[in-house]
């Protein structure tokens, strides 16, 4: 006879919890909105890799204070609302990074769309102050290092998105 798992989360949980702490990028409120809940390990999908349905995580609505897409996990509302507190909070629970919204897009590939133009902006400011002498007179030895610092963190950016996905 197999042995019936348990439910998810004893109590249920409470999502108002779960979407204010996002709202305010409350990490520490985001692990105990699920913490308080019970959850147990190991039971099947997880709650927090429930979908954004009618405009709702939940049983609770969206509204008009965050952006999302229907089909969104936990981890893409973090990731469309630049909430970064809860996208790490969503990393230490597990949220599965490879779910889809109804967009057919994955967080990493939303990573990898919002850090993709922030690189190929400073590349192309970069190679402009290599190759045009002009240039580089106007910006000079300090405006090229600058340059190359910031290449240095968008390429960081984007390399590790590309690597996420």
């Amino acid at each position: 006879e197999k042995k019936k798992k348990k439910n998810l989360l004893e109590p249920m949980l409470d999502y108002t919890r779960v979407v204010d702490a996002l709202r305010r990028d409350d990490k520490e409120g985001l692990l105990a909105s699920f913490k308080d809940a019970k959850f147990v390990p190991g039971s099947g999908p997880q709650a927090w890799d429930l979908q954004v349905e009618e405009g709702k995580f939940g049983d609770v609505s969206l509204g008009p204070t965050l952006d999302y897409h229907e089909g969104d996990t936990l981890l893409h509302l973090a990731m469309r609302n630049k909430k970064w507190m809860c996208k790490i909070s969503c990393h230490e629970l597990g949220v599965d990074a490879s779910i889809v919204n109804i967009n057919g897009k994955s967080p990493p590939l939303m990573h990898l769309f919002a850090s993709a133009p922030r690189f190929m902006s400073t590349l192309v400011v970069l190679v402009a102050t290599w190759f045009w002498p002009a240039i580089w007179k106007l910006a000079g030895p300090v405006g090229f290092v600058m340059e190359l610092a910031c290449f240095a963190m968008a390429s960081a950016d984007f390399f590790l998105a590309v690597r996420w996905c």
